[in-house]
């Protein structure tokens, strides 16, 4: 059995302006696995391995443009071995996902395994974001190699009953456990065969 080691942990970079809902979906995503709340990681356990994910949650402050605040090395620091991202903006504030655009050049030089752009809607799905900024946000994922996935505060559903895909909470934690990290402890196959 391989064991993660501890001094490359799998990073994975969460962005974000203040109250989009990043607090909301990683507590969300730690209870959905069933772990204790950690200082700054997530733990993944999958019927074939078990992964631990260090966590950089970067604050995007709308007031100023961080982005560019930052030095070339500490942006760099910040992309250097990351293998997922994840982009966090609340619909009712279009401009939460305007300022994550200009954070994607940092990231575009990572080969990074996970690339996900999630809609809060912090209140019910599908509410406040109009079809017009839907779409031209769906495509910009698209064209960025990212998957969109929706999000809401109150959502109840797990799964899309027509397609039994996995919707908000549920998809972020299938795409988690579906990416092929580089550090895992794989689980010991059971019997013969």
């Amino acid at each position: 059995m391989t064991s993660p080691s501890t001094s490359s942990p799998n990073k994975l970079l969460v962005l974000g302006a203040s109250q989009v809902g990043k607090s909301f979906i990683l507590s969300a995503l730690r209870s959905d696995d069933g772990s204790q709340r950690r200082k700054a990681g997530l733990k993944l356990s999958t019927r074939y391995f078990d992964a631990e994910l260090e966590l950089s949650v970067v604050n995007i402050d709308e007031s100023e443009n961080s982005a560019e605040a930052l030095t070339k090395e500490k942006k760099e620091a910040l992309a250097k071995d990351c293998q997922g991202f994840v982009l966090i903006f609340d619909v009712q504030k279009i401009s939460t996902f305007f300022r994550l655009q200009q954070w994607f050049q940092l990231l575009q030089s990572t080969t990074t395994n996970l690339r996900l752009l999630v809609a809060n809607t912090l209140r019910e799905r599908g509410n406040a974001i109009d079809e017009k900024n839907e779409t031209k946000i769906r495509e910009w994922a698209l064209d960025h190699q990212m998957e969109y996935v929706e999000v809401a505060f109150n959502d109840a559903a797990k799964e899309c009953k027509e397609t039994r895909e996995k919707l908000g909470i549920s998809r972020i934690h299938e795409a988690f456990c579906s990416t092929m990290w580089s550090h895992i402890a794989l689980k010991k196959r059971g019997g013969g065969g």
